[in-house]
């Protein structure tokens, strides 16, 4: 039998079969990829009735043979499909960093018999050179990677996951490994230049808590099994003697749509990078003679048993051997320890950036190589039970600080130099600060204030903000006031404001006097603001008078 497609919109009650139908197919000329769990892949190139060329993906259960006058129906189990062309077509190529969808139909198979077989199908571009399958680059590149191309190539990531959690508005790959990362390198092949994701049957939006359909009698979707976070194993039940991590983990898989998942591949990627081996786990999923499932050894397990054996295994997270002990490697095992943390809340984003960008400063890029103002965070503080202390998101705090020097001379003649924002009193910690190259220790000057749903009164071209001789403001996190009245109101030595793209406005009612009086502020970036909910924003940017360059473009 010939194989054909006929890409036309696909509603829910598409158009009967036409009594010629099957003579009046055109064939395709496709080329055969590969078969995945659910669907087989060919590559095609651009047609008549096709909108482009590029890589079409084909439904591979359950076709659906039809007569004359009989109407088309989508069958629930075709919906896993459905779930990955909806998602590519949300994220809309990503900033180039995920596939490109363009039209969702059938493909169309004549049965012989005077009826057609349909299985739903979509297409999308095809990635091609230069960007290279990791798996491929590993099989090319027999040596471990050195420290700083991995923490570039982790960085890189960083990048996309980032697209994917706030452009993405949530969004979880779930399903990270070396087969789903394509990588562009620089020509003499040691620099990683570019990140690109496939394969989204798997991803989830974590705000809405949706997990993508998937057939029934399939082994649950946690992704591969030396690069799932633990948390996306599935749940199982529980026995009375039972350990603290398999009772940890049935209450952490409520987080296993968050895009946190993601950080812990990323370990488990570096991991593979820096070590030219994969993580180690004694189970496998595996398809051996006749029978499919979770294998240890010669041993077919039950599920249950089978994710019990890793879970304890992945408990402990990933870090690199003892003997990698130069400055970057050991950076970079802070980085992949940090990824792989077992509590997702443990994964800090900016913590994580930070070791990869000083475990890259060896790197030929110099979009890697220090910065003129580079924030040392202190480490989280740790609990009774050794997890990061809990922040409730919303929770802003401001911390004020003076900078010393090493010799303990004061960095200048203010009062304050400093105002970092984060999520509660631990967001906003810090004790190293370097400027211009030179590291210098922050000493906070009074107590952190809770900056929730709290803005100062300006009165009489005064306000009453204890931080008005600062210099530099920095958002060390994500934080989301409900107001920002009068926050750097007459701040008449504020003149950098670093990582403001952090600052989600999209619950303040109120910036009224925000930046007023900030005159030697010169550029200011805020094209990332949302004020749909600001009711109130008088003399916002009041006598700044040195602002020379405002990006209000969002």
């Amino acid at each position: 039998m010939g194989e054909h497609i006929r890409l036309e919109s696909v509603g829910y009650n598409p158009l009967a079969v036409e009594k010629d139908g099957s003579r009046t197919i055109d064939p395709l000329v496709v080329k055969r990829i590969g078969k995945g769990g659910y669907a087989t892949t060919y590559r095609v190139q651009t047609q008549p009735g096709m909108p482009v060329g590029g890589i079409l993906k084909v439904f591979g259960l359950y076709p659906e043979t039809y007569r004359v006058g009989e109407r088309l129906r989508r069958k629930a189990e075709w919906s896993a499909l459905y779930d990955e062309y909806n998602m590519l077509c949300a994220l809309d190529g990503l900033d180039g960093h995920v596939p490109q969808a363009y039209a969702s139909s059938f493909f169309v198979e004549d049965d012989g018999e005077g009826g057609l077989r349909y299985r739903p199908a979509f297409l999308m571009e095809e990635i091609g050179s230069p960007a290279e399958q990791l798996h491929e680059v590993l099989n090319e590149h027999r040596e471990p990677f050195e420290a700083n191309q991995v923490a570039t190539f982790g960085l890189r990531m960083l990048d996309v996951l980032d697209l994917l959690a706030e452009q993405g508005k949530g969004i979880a790959h779930a399903d990270l490994s070396p087969a789903n990362v394509y990588v562009r390198r620089s020509p003499d092949g040691r620099a990683f230049e570019w990140v690109y994701l496939i394969d989204f049957g798997q991803a989830k939006y974590a705000a809405r808590g949706v997990t993508p359909s998937f057939v029934s009698g399939v082994h649950p979707r946690m992704g591969t099994v030396e690069y799932c976070a633990p948390e996306l194993i599935p749940r199982f039940s529980l026995y009375e003697d039972d350990t603290a991590a398999c009772r940890e983990h049935n209450e952490l898989y409520a987080l296993r749509n968050d895009p946190t998942v993601d950080l812990w591949s990323l370990g488990a990627l570096m991991y593979l990078l820096a070590l030219r081996r994969a993580p180690g786990y004694s189970v496998e999923y595996a398809t051996r003679g006749c029978a499919s499932g979770f294998w240890r050894g010669n041993t077919l397990l039950k599920e249950d048993e089978a994710f019990r054996i890793l879970v304890e295994e992945k408990r402990a997270g990933l870090g690199l051997p003892d003997y990698m002990s130069e400055e970057g490697e050991l950076l970079l095992g802070q980085a992949i320890a940090l990824c792989t943390a077992w509590d997702p809340r443990d994964r800090d984003r900016l913590h994580i950036r930070r070791l990869l960008r000083r475990a890259a400063e060896g790197a030929d890029d110099e979009r890697f190589m220090p910065m003129t103002h580079v924030p040392e965070l202190t480490p989280a503080l740790k609990d009774d039970a050794g997890r990061g202390t809990r922040i409730e998101p919303g929770i802003v705090f401001a911390g004020m600080y003076k900078l010393y020097r090493a010799d303990g001379s004061a960095y200048s003649d203010r009062e304050m130099d400093l105002l970092v924002f984060g999520q509660g009193e631990r967001g906003c910690a810090l004790d190293r600060y370097a400027v211009d190259g030179e590291r210098l220790g922050a000493v906070r000057v009074g107590d952190p204030i809770d900056m929730s749903n709290k803005g100062w009164d300006v009165e009489d071209d005064a306000c009453d903000s204890p931080w008005q001789d600062v210099e530099t403001v920095l958002f060390a996190g994500e934080v989301a006031p409900r107001t920002m009245r009068a926050w750097f109101a007459c701040c008449t030595r504020l003149k950098n404001v670093f990582g403001i793209e952090r600052l989600d406005t999209s619950s303040a009612t109120d910036m009224s006097w925000m930046f007023s009086r900030c005159s030697s502020l010169a550029e200011l970036d805020v094209s990332g603001f949302d004020t749909s909910s600001v009711t109130d924003m008088r003399g916002m940017f009041c006598d700044c008078r040195k602002l020379v360059s405002l990006d209000v473009s969002g």
